[in-house]
């Protein structure tokens, strides 16, 4: 009786010591859920601190974006309103076919061209002083080449003695800006005896033959003059 006590005590102590390293096992198993739940809990903390910030971040960069448009549209608004200037001293220059067609009643002397000149160049600058955004690209004609462009582009073959002579006193590639040498153009036209305002600044008479009418391009002068008489007059739209 005593043996069987004594081996059933046994038998309870070693269930005992098994209970209690499962006991311990469950235990270190709970404690390490525990603290993954707490890094959970501040990750989840983090993260909606983090997304709070980025929300008032991300609302300050619209409106930064916004401020930005704003300024855009406003330095668009200004710098159409420099390219009218602009465009319309170049038309004044002669640089274009409406001003071709412009008759003036007097013609405007060497200073006055140079005065043009003078104010389209000073109106282009401020256009430049005007945009400090890397994200307008402002790209504008020099005058002086518009000048020379109006004249060969109305002119005819007088021009031909002024280009041989401009090539002979050496001007080349005269489409970059650093071998452009309108001195050494003026110096030509001077010494060939032709006068590039004669071609530019001055009205064209509609019985006027031009050069370029030997071309047929599929408009008559008749429908041309007609088309810049309607130019020419005012029109009042309806009221």
């Amino acid at each position: 009786m005593t043996e069987d006590l004594v081996e059933k005590r046994k038998t309870l102590l070693e269930q005992s010591e098994e209970h209690k390293a499962k006991r311990n096992e469950l235990n270190a198993q709970a404690s390490q859920f525990a603290r993954e739940r707490n890094e959970l809990n501040n990750a989840t903390r983090q993260y909606v601190e983090d997304a709070q910030k980025n929300k008032e971040l991300r609302d300050q960069s619209n409106h930064d974006v916004q401020a930005l448009k704003e300024k855009r549209n406003e330095l668009n608004d200004k710098a159409n309103a420099l390219f009218e200037e602009i465009d319309a001293l170049r038309g004044e220059q002669g640089g274009t076919a409406a001003a071709a067609a412009a008759p003036h009643e007097k013609k405007p002397s060497a200073k006055d061209i140079q005065r043009q000149i003078d104010q389209l160049e000073e109106k282009q600058q401020h256009l430049l002083r005007s945009v400090h955004s890397r994200k307008i690209n402002v790209n504008y004609h020099d005058s002086s080449t518009s000048f020379l462009e109006a004249v060969f582009a109305k002119g005819d073959r007088r021009l031909a003695p002024v280009i041989r002579e401009a090539w002979k006193n050496g001007c080349r590639l005269d489409g970059w800006d650093e071998y452009f040498r309108y001195d050494l153009w003026m110096n030509a036209f001077r010494e060939c005896g032709v006068d590039p305002n004669f071609y530019t600044v001055r009205g064209y008479d509609e019985e006027e033959l031009l050069p370029w009418e030997h071309l047929n391009v599929g408009c008559t002068k008749t429908s041309e003059l007609r088309q810049n008489s309607s130019f020419s007059s005012p029109y009042l739209g309806p009221s």
